[in-house]
């Protein structure tokens, strides 16, 4: 859509997709899906987006795709049934995103948008699922990892180049709802423009209410 002319049309249709999806999967025959999550690379050139699927024996399942803005170049970068969770541009090729890449365990895998060259990150810390974003200098990542059997929900951040993970701080959840279920409380953090400030979604530990907090970081000391 075009914001200051109202002109709007369609690019990628549910159908292209359910039919690339549908080859591999036909027991989606007649199956409802959708589409979320759309997010621009860094220089506004392509896009991706999830095509979901739910179903009572099988749960939400998802693949991801990519386009080019005009809806050309559209392919499936993360394949119907990795089960892709959490997910963000790195630059304008690169994207980090959470996926069963092996087996039935969601990790942080970064790739190419168009490549199978999947790179598992962390070398075990980061074997969670967790709402990943890059900071500006694309070295630094933040995500959030569930402790759910303690109630407990950390905020860490990862640096690609040295290969390590650094737990800034860990909130107690104090109730069952915070955790899972339409009360819960995901940390969603994100970067400032300067990539020295990480804003997150918590629990107060002062009066159990809901708020923004800002984790302040400095590099320079670290």
């Amino acid at each position: 859509m075009d914001l200051r002319t109202g002109e709007s049309k369609l690019i990628v249709s549910i159908e292209e997709v359910y039919n690339i999806i549908k080859a591999s999967h036909p027991e989606l025959e007649n199956e409802h899906m959708w589409f979320n999550h759309t997010v621009f690379n860094r220089n506004d050139t392509r896009f991706f987006f999830l095509a979901r699927t739910r179903k009572s024996d099988m749960g939400l399942e998802t693949g991801m795709f990519t386009a080019n803005l005009d809806g050309s170049e559209l392919r499936q970068v993360i394949p119907y049934g990795s089960s892709v969770s959490h997910f963000d541009w790195r630059n304008d090729k690169e994207i980090i995103a959470t996926f069963k890449l092996f087996n039935d365990k969601r990790v942080h895998v970064l790739f190419t948008d168009g490549r199978d060259d999947y790179m598992r990150l962390g070398d075990g810390c980061l074997d969670f699922d967790g709402h990943c974003t890059f900071a500006p200098d694309q070295q630094w990542l933040v995500t959030d990892y569930k402790i759910n059997r303690l109630l407990k929900q950390s905020l860490i951040i990862y640096n690609v180049e040295f290969n390590q993970c650094f737990t800034l701080t860990t909130f107690d959840m104090k109730e069952k709802k915070y955790i899972s279920g339409d009360l819960r409380c995901d940390f969603h953090p994100r970067w400032n423009r300067e990539g020295n400030a990480i804003c997150f979604d918590a629990i107060s530990p002062v009066d159990g209410t809901r708020q923004l907090h800002i984790a302040f970081l400095d590099f320079a000391q670290n």
